[in-house]
């Protein structure tokens, strides 16, 4: 007959509670190779080697990607409603 007695009680939650501690340590670990704010993460570091192969090592992805949008931005910026307010503003002030 098995029966919980309150030493049994004991040790069980005595073991569980140093293994939870033990993984505590073991998942922050974890959690800090991918986080994504941590520009040493495994997947950064992953992702980044691949960029590499494609740009010769110039650069980042979020560089690459920033550019990228500043040229878009600049490129199409003469057709949005800003660039016409300041085209207005601009011949507003000459005259």
């Amino acid at each position: 007959m098995n029966r919980w007695t309150p030493k049994t009680t004991l040790i069980v939650a005595g073991v569980a509670v140093v293994g939870l501690w033990y993984l505590k340590g073991r998942a922050g670990e974890a959690l800090h190779a991918v986080n994504p704010m941590n520009q040493d993460n495994v997947i950064n570091q992953g992702a980044q080697s691949v960029w590499d192969v494609f740009t010769d090592g110039e650069g980042t992805i979020g560089t690459d990607i920033y550019d990228w949008q500043q040229e878009v931005n600049e490129k199409y910026y003469r057709y949005t409603p800003l660039a016409l307010v300041d085209r207005v503003k601009t011949w507003w002030s000459d005259e």
